[in-house]
């Protein structure tokens, strides 16, 4: 069950609309930003409260004064827009560490708009939303006539607005792990009372090997131990009822022959728990 259990991948949930979502945001927001840039008197391109209100997308007045000196330049917003299917392309996450944890098997990616699922083994190549993703945009932005001051305040913008469309879904592969084991069947090995397994200096086999490890794991396994408290407590509180029934009915002088039927009601109990 374990390794059934171990064998399901980690399941990555995929935005697939993401990079569609923020692409429309820019391209609107730019947009509207040089609408009311041009409709300012404004030959210095300073930044103005009608350009702040136009450009939707939350960023920096340091950010939204870099675009206006730039007049909002269909150059830096195609340049964004190619920025942003890029790394979507590659996949955005929000902590890359965990992810590489299964870069020798993959993982399982769910398309969150169709429902459709791929196995995925290209880690590398994804980018962590943050430090990671402000200093990859730095460096695709390089080629813009624009200086380095402006190109990191563009980096920061860019870096906050795109989120993370690769999110690990643990709930669902833990569910799907639980599954897993589940619809393994227990198979009981039974070894007659005193049979030798393996001798001191004997020459271990692979047979004796495995029942050495079926029995190291059903000793370590905590339903056994769980299964062996709730017996023993249950067969304390019937032991504790016996008594007390007992005295109760010499004292009353009542016929003794009734606690059977309570003794084959808790052995039958005792059964069905002992083979669940």
């Amino acid at each position: 069950r374990q390794q059934a259990a171990a064998a399901v991948l980690p399941v990555y949930y995929d935005d697939s609309q993401a990079a569609a979502r923020l692409e429309e945001a820019l391209h609107t927001s730019f947009a509207r930003a040089r609408t009311a840039l041009s409709q300012e008197k404004n030959p210095r391109r300073t930044l103005t409260e009608g350009v702040k209100e136009a450009f939707t997308i939350p960023a920096s007045d340091a950010a939204l004064a870099a675009l206006t000196r730039a007049g909002f330049s269909n150059e830096i917003e195609d340049r964004i827009v190619s920025i942003v299917n890029q790394l979507y392309r590659h996949g955005v996450v929000d902590n890359k560490e965990l992810l590489l944890q299964n870069r020798e098997r993959g993982i399982e990616l769910r398309d969150t708009v169709s429902g459709a699922e791929r196995h995925e083994v290209n880690l590398f190549q994804t980018v962590e939303y943050g430090a990671d993703a402000k200093a990859m945009i730095n460096g695709e932005l390089a080629s813009l006539r624009t200086s380095a001051t402006d190109r990191r305040e563009l980096a920061t913008f860019l870096a906050a607005a795109l989120r993370p469309n690769l999110t690990y879904n643990a709930a669902e592969t833990t569910r799907r792990r639980q599954d897993a084991a589940r619809s393994v069947e227990s198979v009981f090995l039974k070894i007659p009372r005193g049979k030798v397994i393996v001798r001191r200096g004997d020459e271990i086999t692979d047979h004796s090997a495995y029942i050495i490890s079926q029995i190291r794991g059903s000793a370590s396994d905590p339903s056994v131990w769980l299964k062996i408290v709730g017996i023993l407590l249950l067969e304390s509180l019937a032991a504790l009822a016996l008594y007390w029934d007992a005295r109760r009915r010499s004292e009353s002088k009542e016929d003794a022959a009734l606690p059977y039927v309570t003794v084959l009601l808790i052995g039958i109990i005792f059964a069905w728990i002992v083979r669940g």
